[in-house]
């Protein structure tokens, strides 16, 4: 029997991990690797942290499973923890059991509380592999299941800086990346619109940061139509130097999505904090038509409630915000002078380093090329080097566990930056015999 490896060419070899301990992974030949991007952006907390797994021996001795509909002390535990830290106004929390099937179910509640059926979103955006989420994304991952898409997705430019689709400068604009977004609301018309998702931060899509005030103008054009506005974090939450990335723009939107740093990892689980009126008074005496078998897994609540409690203590949750300036810098300072490097951005301790053909802004892989020897080449040398990547196309992402030391972090920084100094002579190698 052989295991299907997702998002991934069957043939390719794949690494085998036995063992995990703080933001080290060993494989089966004793290699330790430092884990860069927390696995898939999820790991925020370590791995083999001894707390979380008591929790769940615990739970699942006490009670393993039980009715969705039912309440129990761990849930109601986990809902706690989760008022501790909501935006104010979110007083409601739907339990999932993944951050897709969490998308999947903020865009029922969307369109249930709205009557209507529009869902605005970004081109280069991800929001989960199920069929409504995956429609909502505009990664070319979709573009396999296009013609069985959920209809009613409606998909607008990105605000993105380095390569403005507008050719402007930030500073020198004025916001066509906002102006363009309200253009297309009012083609579509915004009684059909029933929500605008954005990610919280950006994530696999390229972390495009987003200027200042882009938030707050969204969160203007949202209320302006009484269109609901959700806030993807089911990367950027819990990791980008607040409990959900929304939160350093100053907007509390009028949904959030959650799952990974949710448990660390540890036990799939997501959630949806929404404000109480999408859910009162229409559902007050009559059945919410949404739901899943292993919605609010008691496992997976223990999980939560230990891993919030730990993003506590210390205050670990605003480390990255903490630590954001001394990152930036020693990332500029090592990776800048790099000729293929063409950008760096870093939002708490989700980043991303953005590859260049050198001597230009050409990204070395364009975005959704059939051609991804370069990506290839660059995992394959993160991986010999001793670090766990995620590359795409020309995007090497930096998301370490919030649990590593400086002098882990510092070390991982200059192993990226001898791997990246390999490639831009090999990139420079390749057009001079072109050439």
């Amino acid at each position: 029997m052989k295991l299907i490896i997702p998002w991934s060419a069957q043939l390719v070899q794949v690494p085998n991990i036995v063992k995990g301990v703080g933001a080290t992974l060993w494989d089966s030949a004793g290699k330790p690797y430092f884990d860069l991007c927390s696995q898939l952006m999820a790991v925020n907390l370590g791995h083999g942290d001894i707390r979380i797994a008591e929790a769940i021996a615990t739970q699942v001795g006490v009670l393993g499973y039980v009715n969705p509909a039912y309440s129990t002390p761990i849930r109601e535990s986990l809902a706690k923890k989760l008022a501790e830290i909501a935006p104010p106004g979110l007083d409601r929390v739907l339990l999932t059991t993944s951050g897709a099937d969490a998308i999947e179910n903020a865009i029922k509640l969307a369109r249930l509380a709205t009557g209507r059926h529009k869902i605005v979103t970004k081109y280069r955006s991800y929001h989960g592999s199920t069929a409504a989420a995956m429609s909502a994304s505009g990664d070319p991952r979709r573009l396999s299941q296009a013609a069985f898409e959920t209809p009613g997705i409606v998909r607008v430019e990105d605000p993105y800086c380095y390569r403005c689709p507008w050719g402007q400068t930030f500073g020198q604009c004025e916001y066509q990346c906002v102006s363009h977004l309200e253009r297309v609301i009012a083609f579509e018309g915004p009684q059909t619109i029933a929500a605008i998702i954005l990610e919280g931060e950006s994530g696999t899509s390229g972390c495009i940061k987003y200027p200042p005030d882009y938030w707050p103008r969204v969160r203007a054009i949202a209320d302006r139509y009484g269109i609901v506005l959700i806030s993807d974090e089911v990367m950027s939450g819990f990791r980008c130097g607040d409990w959900f990335a929304v939160s350093r723009h100053g907007v509390v939107p009028d949904m959030i999505v959650m799952a990974k740093g949710l448990t660390s990892g540890y036990v799939p689980m997501g959630g949806i904090l929404a404000k109480e009126s999408l859910i009162s008074p229409q559902f007050d005496s009559k059945r919410v038509p949404i739901g899943l078998t292993y919605a609010a897994h008691p496992v997976g609540c223990a999980a939560g409630v230990v891993a919030i409690s730990l993003y506590q203590d210390g205050d670990l949750i605003h480390r990255p915000l903490a630590w954001e300036p001394w990152l930036t810098q020693l990332l500029n300072k090592r990776l800048a002078p790099i000729s293929c490097v063409g950008d760096i951005r870093l939002t708490g301790f989700l980043g991303v380093i953005e590859l260049v053909i050198p001597g230009t802004q050409r990204p070395l892989v364009e975005w959704n090329s059939a051609d991804e020897s370069w990506t290839n080449r660059v995992s394959s040398l993160l991986w010999d080097s001793g670090l766990v990547p995620n590359v795409r196309w020309n995007y090497v992402f930096f998301a370490p566990p919030l649990i590593a030391t400086q002098d882990e972090l510092a070390r991982a920084i200059d192993q990226l930056g001898s791997v990246l100094e390999v490639v831009s002579k090999e990139i420079n190698d390749s057009i001079s015999e072109k050439s």
